[in-house]
């Protein structure tokens, strides 16, 4: 009868079905799905009639159907961006930041340390958005105690399923709580 086999990854699946099959029909695969990836992922799917929706919502409404799908995702990944182009075209500073370095004689180097501290604060909020989408991302993990973290750390020994992953420092969980709570406290100050 036929015996069981069991393949561990689909690689090893395809190494096997390759070394039964004629020579003509590994050749197609090896010249047809190079080709068809081509064709589909570069240049159908960005000109594909549900792109043509994607980018009617966005100019229309700012966001898409595809951006509600995962909203998190969505502004962890453009809120940094948009912060960083709001740094490259600062022109004030929140009026409390503004207030604390203001002096009757006004002189240059105090509004240039109220331009520093601003942009201090905007880093740090980016930086937040920026771990945050690390999290989303599965690249970075927030552990809530020891327990959790060893269980990580054993997990990521298999180097093939976490390559290029890590688990936050306290340092991180630092920097990411003070971006949420400075962007509570300067939310209606993001604007230039």
């Amino acid at each position: 009868m036929y015996k069981d086999t069991t393949y561990y990854t689909v690689e090893e699946l395809i190494a096997q079905k390759n070394i039964h099959a004629p020579w003509y029909e590994r050749a197609w695969y090896f010249v047809y799905y190079p080709v068809y990836r081509f064709f589909y992922w570069v240049i159908w799917d960005n000109i594909k009639p549900s792109n043509l929706k994607h980018w009617y919502q966005r100019a229309r409404y700012g966001y898409s159907y595809r951006d509600c799908w995962s909203i998190d995702w969505y502004l962890a990944d453009i809120i940094p961006k948009m912060i960083n182009q709001l740094k490259e075209n600062l022109h004030g500073v929140p009026s409390d930041i503004a207030a604390k370095w203001a002096k009757e004689d006004k002189n240059d180097d105090d509004m240039k340390m109220a331009m520093y501290d601003w942009e201090t604060i905007l880093n740090r909020i980016a930086n937040a958005f920026e771990l945050e989408y690390e999290i989303l991302d599965h690249t970075l993990f927030d552990c809530r105690n020891k327990t959790e973290e060893k269980r990580m750390k054993k997990l990521m020994e298999d180097k093939d399923t976490f390559e290029g992953c890590r688990i936050m420092t306290t340092k991180e969980k630092k920097a990411r709580n003070e971006g949420w709570t400075l962007f509570r406290k300067y939310f209606y100050s993001l604007w230039d």
